[in-house]
């Protein structure tokens, strides 16, 4: 199996044709599409979801404007500095059991870094990565 190597310098932007690549060589039905920027991926998705089925769609932005996390808070996601991604679920589940899914989705991105570098990532509730007091 030969997936993409990653880039050599890592502020270059993430390669769409490499990333689905990827994708089809693992049997991932994603579809994963990368923008220069985007006020934020989780709109962006929504907006695509008014025009068609969005599930399966894996968005990154190089940057982000307007991110929002808890309690209306805001941010600028710069460039080469933060990885902003979304992708769109429709879980077979009850409305309010998907949250899970943000929080299952985060325990398995501090696992995958456990597994592959001597990183000790936690969770902070509700999906924030940690590694001592630093947010990732």
């Amino acid at each position: 199996m030969s997936l993409p190597r990653p880039p050599a310098d890592p502020l270059d932007p993430l390669d769409a044709s490499a990333l689905n690549h990827a994708c089809r060589t693992l049997a991932l039905p994603w579809s994963v599409r990368v923008l220069s920027e985007t006020p934020s991926t989780n709109d962006w998705l929504r907006d695509l979801g008014r025009s068609q089925d969005p599930v399966h769609t894996v968005l990154f932005a190089e940057r982000q404007t307007a991110g929002r996390g808890r309690r209306e808070n805001t941010w600028d996601a710069a460039p080469g500095q933060d990885l902003t991604v979304s992708r769109a679920l429709r879980p077979d589940l009850p409305l309010p059991r998907w949250t899970r899914a943000t929080q299952a989705a985060a325990l398995a991105v501090c696992r995958a870094l456990e597994a592959e570098t001597p990183l000790n990532a936690t969770v902070k509730w509700p999906s924030d990565i940690r590694l001592g007091p630093q947010k990732l």
